[in-house]
């Protein structure tokens, strides 16, 4: 297996651990001092992100991913893809279209994210 290929896997993980608010893998799998830049410009640190989760404020129910390419240098790598996603808050579902950006840092023998950022696509 590629790093590209590792690194394409770890995040496929990391979304379905998403999916199914299984925070002990997203553990593994988010570094302590990750930040996620919202499609709507917020940013937010891994544990205010976690809280939302957790609370059940916020829930992920779906998310296909379509072009995904991975670049990996040294210890660090890159996942880029299209996201169609649907999320759920206190409003109500929230369906989005974003290209999305995943840094990744090997650390310990492993990848962990350390930054996201979404875009919305205009359709």
């Amino acid at each position: 297996m590629t790093s590209e290929s590792e690194l394409i896997d770890v995040n496929e993980r990391r979304i379905q651990a998403l999916l199914d608010a299984d925070f002990d893998t997203l553990d593994q799998y988010i570094a302590a001092e990750m930040i996620y830049t919202s499609p709507k410009g917020k940013t937010m640190t891994r544990d205010q992100v976690f809280e939302g989760f957790r609370a059940g404020i916020v829930r992920a129910e779906k998310m296909t991913m379509t072009n995904v390419e991975a670049r990996v240098v040294g210890d660090a790598g890159v996942v880029t893809y299209t996201a169609d996603s649907v999320t759920r808050d206190q409003h109500g579902p929230v369906s989005a279209v974003v290209q999305a950006t995943a840094t990744f840092i090997r650390r310990d023998g492993r990848w962990q994210l350390l930054a996201s950022h979404s875009t919305p696509i205009s359709e």
